[in-house]
């Protein structure tokens, strides 16, 4: 808590941002930057779950499984090493390193802004209100604002029939901080659960990746779906989609999990010495208790129209809270907007095609826009442009060339609808056509980019190309 200010007193502020994550923490940045008074509440630690849970440190863990892939790999490019031999202590230190270096500099950034932090459990008591349980104890704070904006995150989704224990049954919170396990079970294949097979497979571990859907990333592209399937696979991870967990077959005891599986028509039996529940995350705002001020609610989500607004004057909700796509870019985007609206400038509303969604697999996967099967659902004559990245140079060079870029446009003008990568790079050379899709670029427009030689960013370029060839043939 703020040392400046006593507990149990009432202040109040401009903005009062419930969540430090990068959705609040990234609202109360511009609000303060605006001349904005703002104080914000938060019970565990700055950066939320994206900082010291999810993104971040499953970023930091996938480098260290890059680096024993890239050892492994060495030979082929002309260099002896012994065996690479992973050092988990250590491994664990480069990871805590990096989310305590963000966290610091978050701190930092706070400071210098002149925000309030708050640290406790806060409670609604009105719509601008809030009653603030200190972490550490001591008296109740009462803060009040002008507009206050929920940015209380999310949490992993449970499964009834695999209680998570935190040993044998984990999510994501407990994987980032437990050894690779001889034997993993992934229940999920969405991007959690297929960064995790991928890391995991990488470290040496026995992965088995079991989806309900027909295919990994449900809700990206069947090619680049089935490309991470594909590679996944080689690297030994046994992949399998349109699998039915029979629920009451789970058996979990001192030796393991044991389940049995319908896939293809068939009944598998699995074990694991872990089983990683990795269906979704669940926005939680339930000890907030906005319902308790008038406040819709749905479970722990807080619907939200298009400018981030509650159906409650002076109250928002930014990031995984709102029911919205669940990545922090986008809950900064949405943070941002809001801030920025309430300071009286008038920016555009984030729109959710045109948030860039990254997978951090070996290989990655990233994408933008509609993918081609919501195009034409949409409505939308679209035509299609490949690249395939077994003829650029820089990837032939990384040894890497197992990827493509696809990109989908309208028919008639060109104009970009979306972008899906599958490669080395593919999280970076998005940004390509994230900017495409905000600028309204064309296909023609994307192909004309001039690219450095040799990059793999020159496929987007030929993916472009690709597509208009048919019309420049006439």
């Amino acid at each position: 808590m703020n040392p400046q200010r006593r507990e149990g007193t009432v202040s109040d502020f401009d903005l009062l941002v419930i969540g430090g994550g990068w959705g609040g923490y990234t609202a109360a940045q511009a609000m303060a930057r605006g001349g904005g008074r703002v104080a914000l509440v938060e019970q565990d630690k700055v950066g939320g779950v994206c900082l010291h849970r999810g993104c971040i440190p499953t970023k930091a863990l996938l480098e260290t499984a890059a680096i024993v892939l890239g050892a492994r790999a060495a030979p082929a490019h002309g260099v002896r090493l012994s065996v690479p031999e992973l050092d988990w202590p250590a491994a664990l230190d480069f990871k805590n390193g990096i989310v305590g270096r963000l966290e610091s500099g978050m701190q930092q950034a706070l400071d210098l802004a002149k925000i309030e932090r708050v640290d406790g459990a806060a409670r609604m008591t009105g719509p601008t209100s809030v009653e603030v349980t200190p972490t550490a104890g001591g008296p109740v704070t009462t803060l009040r604002a002008r507009d206050v904006i929920i940015a209380t995150g999310s949490r992993p989704a449970d499964l009834a029939f695999l209680p998570v224990d935190g040993r044998r049954v984990v999510t994501s919170d407990h994987a980032i901080d437990l050894p690779p396990p001889s034997r993993a079970i992934i229940v999920g294949g969405g991007a959690v659960g297929a960064e995790f097979a991928s890391l995991w497979t990488d470290l040496g571990s026995d992965v088995v990746l079991l989806e309900l859907l027909p295919q990994l990333l449900p809700q990206e592209d069947k090619e680049a779906a089935r490309a991470l399937a594909r590679q996944l696979s080689a690297r030994g991870v046994d992949v399998r989609t349109g699998a039915q967990i029979d629920a009451d077959s789970v058996r979990i005891d001192a030796d393991g999990v044991r389940m049995e599986v319908e896939h293809g028509g068939e009944r598998h039996t699995f074990s694991g010495d872990v089983v990683l529940v990795a269906t979704g995350r669940r926005p939680r705002s339930e000890a907030l208790a906005p319902a308790d001020v008038g406040v819709s609610t749905y479970g722990g989500t807080v619907p939200v129209d298009d400018g981030m607004r509650t159906d409650v004057e002076h109250v928002y909700a930014v990031g995984d809270v709102n029911g919205g796509l669940q990545l922090a870019h986008v809950a900064a985007a949405q943070g941002r907007y809001v801030a920025e609206c309430l300071l009286g400038q008038s920016p555009p509303p984030p729109d959710p095609v045109w948030m860039p969604r990254a997978v951090y697999t070996t290989p990655e996967v990233a994408s933008i826009g509609l993918t081609e099967a919501q195009a034409v659902e949409a409505g939308h004559r679209v035509k299609v442009g490949r690249s395939r990245f077994r003829t650029n140079a820089r990837a032939l060079i990384h040894d890497d060339a197992d990827g493509f870029v696809k990109v989908v446009a309208e028919e008639e003008s060109g104009d970009l609808l979306g972008c899906q990568i599958v490669g080395t790079a593919a999280t970076e050379m998005i940004g390509q056509a994230a900017v495409g899709g905000f600028m309204d670029a064309s296909l023609w427009e994307l192909g004309r980019v001039v690219q450095a030689h040799p990059t793999v960013s020159e496929v987007v370029g030929e993916a472009a190309e690709a597509a208009l060839r048919p019309k420049l043939r006439l």
